[in-house]
């Protein structure tokens, strides 16, 4: 069992340890380490435990309670380290902070790796002893736990190694109470009363509004009385965490403008995430640091900075629209719990826990090491990472980026391939191969000899291939299109209805890449296969018995992929469709095998059923044949090609359903970003969607019959509700693993794959 130490003042309070509570649940041993007394504004407090936590509790004396940045403990932290034996301590507390670097020291004394909260957001000019103290305590950090994306870019700038994780703030766990029915529409404030800015900026705009209101300020100040006495406005006292979920009942929306300063900026965002929580929307500032909340999550609207005009404009347009309210409410909600669910924070934090207790840390310099069972400490091993393209449109690329952005902040990475995208070149050291684009069987030589020539002259470490693609030894090679397994499902090497000139090339390049497999896939090559899903691996294990198998599914970033519903009615209004019109949606290439014809034939059929359905299509392929087809059929109207898309978010957030009558998959990231952006899968039971839709619980499982097809769309199209639950089931599976999951089964592979002497 692993062995975690936290050390954390906001801990004092059991509301803040139900994190810890998670993790000792899911089996980590968990230790907390407390002030025994803190003050804060509500006044005294003694360090008490949350049920379950009572053997993990361990209260000690500090100097300067109440003080989160100069605290520090009385008892020696060496003492208690060589007692507890910890195998990671994550110290809650920020880096510049003296409990930090008191931690800190005595960690990197006794080889202890440890990881550090990121809270700060502001640049702010520290004295030369602070600024050295926090750059120490980064730099030899095993990770970072950003609370936001401001605050992970500040902590990278200040020292950090490679790229900080955002693990945001435990939403509160309390049940929202039974929302009041109020006469006029309810706008609320949370926050200290003082002579600020932004309270003058949300008076101002609540005069200049036309629809009538009432205002609530939930907080104390020096000018409650001043502000008790305007017109419309009601003071509710106490914003005691106790009481927030009684003030959250009385309002109809939150309303947090913002005027950041250099001294003072919004860090969190915890009142967001509250109001979110209680379905409450919200409106803040776009230059406030805590607008990625909403951007995550669609549970509000952003205005300028300032613009008081603009935002009693808003104000009189959100008190008018009760629908749009209700739809924003019910949004940030469900994204909320999403993001900031305790599932989602302990999957997070329980990743990077797993990732320092493997790596531990070097006990001369403090930089992360891999542990080895003869108990020598070597520098983490490097990896290279041999692919075509990496961090571009495809699913293949988004897997290679979503890698190297995890691995990268503990390891050096090396990257062999034709292109990366700009992005993550800071990330790793990039050896491109220059390949001709045309032909692809050509394109497919090329790479094949000289990437592997490259691979033999820079590969350093272990060793990670995208499939069949260099003739070299490889410790894991991702697949995520077993050739072999193609082949015999489909029974040929090139659809049959495309084109002569198009079946010849695509019928050598499927027949160079079986060529490939059976030689990078036996004993001696490739040390073990990483399969994306269970089908896959079948067709593995069929076709290359002496390989070692790992199957872990892809993922999809919930907080990109989600439903928006601002975002679905700005799209429609630019392409001139209306909110009762059914679309459906299909994102991919290879349009033979992925059966856009038959989605083209099944609209035909579903549209002379009366049911209003168009098709939208994103991705790369022969649209001029694709388009004789849908005029064959009769519904050219109703078909619109997109084209290959840098982001084609807002069309799965746009769409109605998502179309895939496949013959063959491996995983389809596309069909998951789609059902994590909400929509209901009608597609083939193919690879990976199986294992997505189940038995119709998240979508219509279909043969690739047209009228089967029409059937399953028409049925969608005619019932909203029913779209509505598959797409919510859809969403919540899709969401299950997480990137951070993802690379730590892997690197935990690899890992073992070392330990056994590969």
């Amino acid at each position: 069992m692993t062995r975690i130490l936290v050390v954390s003042h906001p801990a004092v309070l059991p509301a803040n340890q139900h994190l810890y509570r998670e993790l000792r649940a899911r089996g980590w041993d968990i230790k907390l380490v407390v002030p025994n007394k803190w003050t804060n504004e509500y006044g005294a407090i003694t360090a008490r435990p949350l049920s379950g936590m009572e053997g993990a509790f361990i209260p000690r004396q500090v100097l300067s309670a109440g003080r989160p940045q100069r605290h520090v403990y009385i008892s020696p932290p060496p003492h208690l380290l060589r007692r507890l034996r910890p195998d990671v301590l994550f110290l809650e507390e920020e880096s510049f902070s003296l409990c930090a670097a008191q931690w800190s020291r005595a960690a990197m004394r006794l080889g202890v790796p440890y990881g550090i909260q990121a809270t700060d957001n502001l640049d702010r000019t520290l004295p030369y002893p602070m600024q050295r103290s926090r750059a120490a305590v980064l730099t030899h950090a095993a990770f970072v736990a950003a609370r936001s994306p401001a605050a992970a870019s500040l902590a990278r700038k200040w020292g950090a190694p490679g790229v900080p994780e955002v693990v945001p703030r435990l939403m509160p766990l309390w049940k929202p109470e039974q929302r009041h029915h109020h006469a006029k529409f309810t706008i609320g404030f949370v926050g200290r009363l003082a002579a600020a800015t932004e309270i003058a900026d949300l008076l101002t705009a609540f005069r200049l509004m036309t629809a009538p209101a009432r205002l609530i300020f939930v907080g104390q100040g020096p000018i409650t009385d001043q502000l008790a006495e305007e017109s419309g406005v009601e003071i509710c006292a106490s914003n005691h965490p106790d009481n927030m979920r009684a003030a959250y009942a009385q309002i109809d929306l939150l309303v947090l403008p913002s005027r950041p300063t250099p001294a003072r900026e919004e860090q969190s965002g915890r009142l967001l995430v509250e109001a979110l929580v209680c379905g409450i929307p919200v409106i803040t500032s776009d230059t406030a640091e805590s607008n990625w909340i909403l951007k995550a999550t669609g549970g509000g609207w952003l205005t300028p900075d300032g613009d008081t005009a603009a935002l009693a404009a808003l104000l009189d347009q959100v008190a008018t629209d009760e629908t749009a309210r209700r739809a924003r409410a019910e949004t940030g909600s469900r994204a909320a719990a999403d993001l900031f669910s305790l599932r989602a924070v302990a999957d997070k934090m329980g990743a990077l826990l797993t990732d320092a207790a493997d790596c531990p840390q070097s006990t001369a310099l403090g930089a992360p090491s891999c542990h080895r069972e003869d108990g020598a400490d070597t520098e983490p091993l490097p990896i290279t990472l041999v692919a075509h393209d990496v961090g571009g449109r495809g699913g293949m690329e988004r897997v290679h980026a979503e890698i190297i952005v995890r691995m990268a902040s503990h390891r050096r990475v090396t990257v062999i391939s034709t292109s990366i995208d700009p992005s993550l070149r800071a990330l790793a050291t990039w050896k491109r191969i220059r390949v001709p684009r045309r032909p692809a069987p050509l394109r497919f030589v090329f790479f094949f000899f000289v990437g592997g020539w490259q691979l033999r002259r820079n590969g350093t470490g272990l060793v990670h291939t995208c499939g069949a693609i260099v003739p070299n030894r490889t410790d894991i090679a991702s697949v995520h299109l077993c050739h072999a397994g193609f082949v015999t499902s489909t029974g040929h090497l090139a659809p049959a209805e495309a084109p002569v000139l198009r079946r010849l090339n695509t019928g050598l390049q499927r027949s160079l890449a079986l060529a490939a497999e059976l030689w990078c896939y036996r004993r001696g090559r490739a040390g073990m296969i990483h399969a994306v899903s269970k089908g896959v691996a079948a067709e593995i294990e069929q076709h290359f018995r002496t390989v070692r198998i790992l199957t872990i599914p892809n993922a999809v970033d919930a907080s990109v992929f989600r439903p928006d519903l601002s975002a679905r009615a700005s799209l429609r209004k630019r392409l001139g469709v209306s909110a009762d019109v059914t679309v459906a949606l299909f994102v991919g290439g290879a349009w033979d095998h992925k059966g856009l014809i038959i989605a083209i034939q099944s609209l035909a059929h579903a549209r002379q059923t009366g049911a209003d359905i168009r098709l939208w299509v994103v991705g790369k392929g022969d649209v001029k044949r694709f388009t004789k087809y849908a005029i064959d059929a009769g519904v050219s109207e109703s078909v619109r090609f997109f084209g290959q898309l840098d982001d084609p978010l807002p069309y799965y957030q746009a769409a109605d359903l998502f179309l895939l009558p496949s013959a063959y998959e491996t995983f389809s990231l596309v069909a998951w970003e789609a059902a994590a952006s909400g929509l209901p899968i009608v597609a083939t039971a193919v690879h990976g969607i199986a294992d997505l839709v189940g038995e119709g619980e998240a979508g219509i499982i279909i043969t690739r019959d047209v009228r089967e097809v029409a059937r399953a769309a028409v049925k969608l199209a005619l019932n909203p509700d029913l779209r509505q639950q598959l797409g919510h089931e859809a969403r919540r599976r899709a969401t299950e693993l997480t990137w951070d999951t993802v690379v730590s089964k892997l690197e935990a592979a690899m890992e073992e794959h070392l330990r056994a002497g590969a």
